[in-house]
Parts: structure tokens; sequence; C-alpha cells
């Protein structure tokens, strides 16, 4: 099952997110790095550890790259035109 959330950046407030992924419950931010010129998504476990923070990448229309793969079998993909993270 495919699960959606908007990514409209406020530029004010980094966007926020509650993921579940391979059976755990994950908490998801979006920051902007200015050195970059790109949005980084880093993903905490509940303790508040990082697990990792990579650049936020976006998947074109019929392919899917997961920014999660290596970490996790759940995936997470970008549309950019959709303003969208899916996680399924």
């Amino acid at each position: 099952m495919t699960i959606y959330y908007d990514f409209l950046p406020d530029g004010i407030t980094a966007p926020q997110y509650n993921f579940m992924l391979d059976g755990g419950s994950y908490t998801a931010k979006v920051t902007w790095n200015i050195f970059g010129e790109r949005y980084y998504l880093s993903i905490y476990n509940t303790g508040g550890a990082l697990v990792f923070s990579l650049p936020l990448i976006p998947s074109p229309k019929g392919a899917d790259i997961s920014i999660s793969a290596g970490y996790f079998t759940t995936k997470i993909v970008y549309r950019y035109q959709n303003n969208q993270i899916e996680v399924f």
C-alpha cells in the first residue's frame, strides 16, 4: 500500500513526517542545504538518533529511485512533478 505525503515547503519550517519503515516508526524531516542548494531527507528513529540523511532525489514518471535503498526494504520515493513523497 502506497502512502502519499504532500511536500510543500514554506521556507520557514522544515516539513516533518511520520513514516512506517519495515514495520517500525520513524520521523522524517526535510531540510534545505544552502551549500548543496537542494533538499535533504533525514530519517530518525524513535529515540531521536539519525539513521540517514540523503539528498531528496526526484524520481521521473514511471521509475522509482528509492531514497531509502540500502537502509530499508520499504521504498521512499520523491515525485517532483506531484510535490509528493511516496512510501511503499
